[in-house]
């Protein structure tokens, strides 16, 4: 069979590992560094000054580090970092940051990103973070290390997620969600709360919902 290898458009400047793997019909930018053992699926875009780390596995048609949809960045060489031993579903969406957000989006180790996630300019991800399919992080989100959160979420600009909190899926999440609370879903849908016996005396199960 005919080779289809050029079927991708990497910049000669691109710093991409000797194992690392790119699929058919991505796009990679000149300011972008791939480690080793990434995968890179097909039809890939990965722009801009974009850094993924080792063991990353890329899903089918996700967009990485292209400019923020915020109408402060003012095209600076702002940054997407991704660590190591990731996981990204089909169709992911990360933006690098902006120049008075911090300049950076930054995405930790050991995650999970379920199709159609999108992690906005400035956010934090930390490490081990499970993210249900279509969530969506607005601006200057930070989420903590063990934090899950199911599917079709919204989450608000500046919102903090703590540390093994879990947000249950339809969730519009408007302000801060503290270590070991359950969010409310919205109308029409149900969650599972742990037996009585499993939840220290000290931690609350009030949702801070408004």
């Amino acid at each position: 069979m005919t080779d289809l290898s050029v079927l991708r458009e990497i910049d000669p400047a691109a710093c991409i590992a000797p194992d690392a793997t790119v699929g058919l019909y991505s796009v990679i930018g000149p300011n972008v560094t791939i480690g080793p053992g990434t995968a890179v699926g097909r039809r890939v875009t990965i722009v801009g000054h974009t850094h993924l780390g080792s063991g990353n596995v890329i899903g089918e048609g996700c967009v990485l580090g292209a400019a923020p949809q915020d109408l402060k960045y003012a095209g600076g060489p702002t940054m997407l970092h991704v660590g190591h031993r990731n996981r990204f579903g089909r169709e992911v969406t990360a933006h690098i940051g902006t120049e008075s957000g911090g300049a950076l989006t930054r995405i930790g180790d050991d995650n999970i990103l379920m199709d159609g996630c999108h992690i906005a300019h400035d956010c934090f991800v930390d490490d081990r973070v499970y993210l249900g399919r279509s969530v969506l992080l607005a601006g200057h989100i930070r989420v903590q290390t063990g934090a899950r959160i199911e599917a079709l979420c919204g989450l608000h600009h500046f919102v903090t997620i703590g540390l093994f909190a879990l947000v249950g899926p339809h969730t519009p999440v408007r302000r801060d969600v503290t270590t070991g609370n359950l969010p409310r879903p919205s109308a029409g849908f149900t969650r599972r709360v742990l037996p009585p016996r499993a939840w220290p005396a000290s931690r609350s199960r009030n949702c801070g919902s408004p």
